[in-house]
């Protein structure tokens, strides 16, 4: 089936019903845990069937499996920042879709990714004492933990931020 369905999508994206071919697509390549295929399949489906009903379910998982391909700790900065505007883009667009539980909780679970990585990189600052650095990380970690709405980020963030004012005393 998988080769029948690519046969179709390579030869013939725009025609009627192949939208259903992108979205079978991805989601056998998700199953395989090949979700780099699958996000391309996905961002097809998007391209050549602007107007399908399946457009939704499609553009919201795109960002959702590049969350799950960001699965170490030192995340991309710049994957997350793309997911993040992805999510937020399909939040304006399509916000009483049913999906839309599960595409605001990968946002939230994407700024929290940004604020973790943001605390990393302030307390490497505090260890080598670069004040500017920590100062530019932790202020910028407290602002995407209070979107998340996590208030244990933004109070490690505002710890931070204290031991430079204390410094400073």
């Amino acid at each position: 089936g998988l080769a029948c369905l690519e046969y179709v999508v390579l030869n013939h994206p725009s025609q009627p019903r192949c939208d259903e071919a992108y979205m079978r697509l991805g989601e056998m390549y998700t199953e395989d845990r090949q979700l780099a295929l699958a996000i391309e399949r996905y961002e097809d489906l998007v391209l050549y069937h602007r107007g399908s009903r399946l457009r939704p379910t499609a553009q919201a998982r795109i960002p959702i499996l590049r969350l799950t391909l960001l699965d170490s700790p030192e995340y991309d900065r710049n994957d997350l920042l793309l997911a993040l505007s992805e999510l937020e883009d399909w939040m304006a667009r399509f916000s009483t879709h049913s999906m839309g539980k599960v595409v605001d909780g990968s946002r939230l679970d994407c700024l929290r990714r940004l604020s973790a990585s943001d605390l990393g990189i302030a307390r490497f600052y505090k260890r080598i004492d670069n004040p500017d650095g920590i100062r530019f990380h932790a202020q910028r970690a407290r602002d995407h933990a209070k979107d998340a709405d996590d208030a244990d980020l933004a109070a490690s963030a505002d710890d931070l931020l204290r031991t430079l004012t204390l410094a400073d005393s």
